[in-house]
């Protein structure tokens, strides 16, 4: 049913050392590279080691890539749900996770440095987190298990022990708070909305069964939490099972304003404040019927098909070529996709017929002219590529 994802090839950054405070020193006698615009941090995963590692591009709505870095992956076996997202996005900044805990940062002008460590018990556990919009806070959850048994007869998996989700400052880690824990639920911080509270996604403490459909592992939607108390203002795309609620699909890169949920047979925008607005209509036909990815306005979202189709509150629909099906928005007029079919510059398929047996195709689409521009290609340990863009708002 779901795509098979790109991400992008890699090399390895250049670091610029870094101050105490974590900001690079020196100062640039020319404006950074993509200064102003919002970058798409595009991911990518690489199965060579050991240990395995990643790479972060920073890429402008017009193709062009401005700074990357690469990391390491924690150790095979020290990481069992690969959905749980390893980069976060500020206003500013890219942030990732360098091993088991290490956080460090990638700016525009491609420093990087070290930030802080998460804070995780002995025993076998796994950490992630989401950084706020004015690089102040880290919200970070900790998920338990205990390892599998090799002597087991059959299958053998770990066993979840549970979680605990704590507030901090970023740096220093002062002004430190204890907001959830459970031994049974799996959840952990996305992002943060612009009035500062959490944005928290809920799924599988052992990972997706099926596809991703947006970049998180937020296969039950999303909860917006208190930062500062951990109460719950409100849910998006969120399950119900056995309560009879409608099932509802978080599905692509969550925006400032909300994220894009698909209630059979029909796609809803679901804003953080809790409020919904159904669309005229689903996806455009049986091609990657869950996905397509919200609009930063959140009164529009681009929907998956050949062609795509873009639909707005309102009820207007607009197709676009290429078809294909959308990760998320760079910024109004920009969006990550991967096209059903190999396309040149201005989207017109380079071959007719069947579809391009290249799957793992990247490109961004300029809604307002058709221009399309083709990224590297390459696949990836989780199998999403657009996990945040730095200037958002």
């Amino acid at each position: 049913m779901r795509r098979a994802l790109v991400v992008l090839a890699m090399l390895v950054a250049a670091c610029g050392p870094a101050s105490p405070s974590g900001h690079a020193s020196g100062a640039a006698s020319n404006p950074p590279p993509g200064a102003g615009q919002p970058l798409a941090i595009l991911l990518a995963g690489l199965p060579a080691g050991p240990p395995p590692s990643f790479t972060i591009r920073l890429v402008q709505a017009d193709g062009q890539v401005v700074a990357r870095a690469t990391a390491n992956m924690p150790p095979l076996g020290q990481v069992v749900n690969f959905a749980v997202p390893r980069v976060s996005a500020s206003s500013t900044r890219a942030y990732y996770l360098d091993g088991v805990a290490n956080v460090r940062y990638l700016d525009r002008l491609g420093n990087t440095g070290f930030v802080t460590s998460l804070k995780l018990p002995a025993g076998f556990s796994q950490g992630t987190f989401a950084v706020s919009a004015d690089d102040k806070r880290i919200a970070v959850a900790v998920l338990r298990y205990r390892a599998a048994d090799p002597s087991a007869p059959g299958p053998s998996y770990p066993t979840y022990l549970g979680l605990s989700l704590y507030v901090e400052d970023l740096y220093g880690g002062g002004n430190h708070l204890e907001l959830f824990s459970s031994p049974t639920v799996a959840e952990w911080p996305v992002g943060w909305t612009r009035s500062g509270l959490l944005l928290i996604g809920v799924g599988s403490p052992l990972g997706p069964q099926n596809p991703l459909t947006n970049p998180f592992g937020a296969g039950l939607g999303y909860h917006v939490a208190d930062a500062t108390t951990g109460d719950r203002r409100a849910d998006a795309c969120s399950t119900a099972p056995g309560g009879g609620a409608p099932l509802l699909l978080a599905s692509g890169l969550p925006g400032p304003a909300g994220t894009l949920c698909f209630r059979q047979p029909a796609a809803v925008l679901a804003g953080w404040e809790g409020q919904e607005k159904q669309l005229s209509a689903g996806p455009s036909q049986n091609f990657y019927p869950w996905a397509g990815a919200i609009a930063p306005s959140g009164a529009a979202a681009l929907l998956a098909g050949d062609p795509m189709v873009l639909v707005a509150a309102s009820g207007k629909r607009t197709n676009l070529r290429p078809g294909g099906a959308p990760e998320g928005f760079i910024d109004a007029s920009h969006v990550v996709f991967h096209p059903l079919q190999a396309v040149d510059a201005s989207g017109a398929r380079v071959a007719s017929g069947a579809r391009s047996a290249n799957q793992s195709a990247l490109a961004i689409l300029d809604i307002s002219s058709g221009a399309v521009k083709t990224l590297d290609a390459g696949l990836g340990l989780s199998g999403w590529s657009l996990y945040g863009v730095i200037g958002s708002g």
